[in-house]
């Protein structure tokens, strides 16, 4: 896969040291995304990337590089109604040195959720920085899923007023055909 662009927001103090970003783009440069055949009614019978095969690729070359699944992290709450104490838990694709790493392909919903999970591991203070990984808009539209895109998570991340450090990574498939 290739980089098409990246949006650095917010890191002043330089908390995404170059080796962990050098680890991540490294990671997007190796992965290989396939191709399928789409059965969803908009694409039917046509071929396209799949968002399996490039959400899986980058993170096997991760793991390669010694990031680790989060797992899930305990992250109570407290019900304002009633004073009962809630379970609850929080999960991010990776964690290592602060930096939560989330690789996104799928629908566009859940670029939204990954945004809310990076908050409370912030607001908790597990992580201290963002890495969101994210089709371009163009290589989106070359999807069998209708995810989100890069372009669209910076303008919600800038609107939002976050001033939490975070990276926004657009990749694209690398093949020049």
């Amino acid at each position: 896969m290739e980089i098409v662009d990246a949006s650095y927001l917010n890191d002043d103090e330089k908390i995404l040291k170059e080796e962990a970003m050098i680890d991540i783009y490294l990671s997007i440069k190796k992965a290989k995304v396939e191709k399928k055949i789409s059965y969803e009614e908009t694409k039917f019978h046509e071929e396209v990337y799949s968002p399996i095969s490039a959400n899986s690729g980058i993170k096997v070359e991760m793991e390669k590089r010694g990031w680790t699944r989060s797992g899930k992290i305990p992250t109570p709450y407290v019900n304002v109604l009633t004073g009962e104490k809630i379970r609850s838990s929080v999960e991010c694709d990776f964690l290592k040195h602060g930096i939560a790493v989330e690789v996104q392909f799928g629908k566009y919903a859940f670029e939204a959720l990954d945004l809310d999970r990076f908050l409370e591991l912030q607001k908790r203070r597990i992580a201290k920085a963002l890495v969101m990984i994210l089709p371009c808009h163009s290589f989106s539209k070359q999807l069998s899923t209708g995810p989100g895109y890069y372009e669209r998570a910076v303008e919600r991340y800038k609107l939002r007023k976050i001033k939490h450090p975070a990276v926004f990574i657009g990749v694209s498939h690398g093949n020049s055909k």
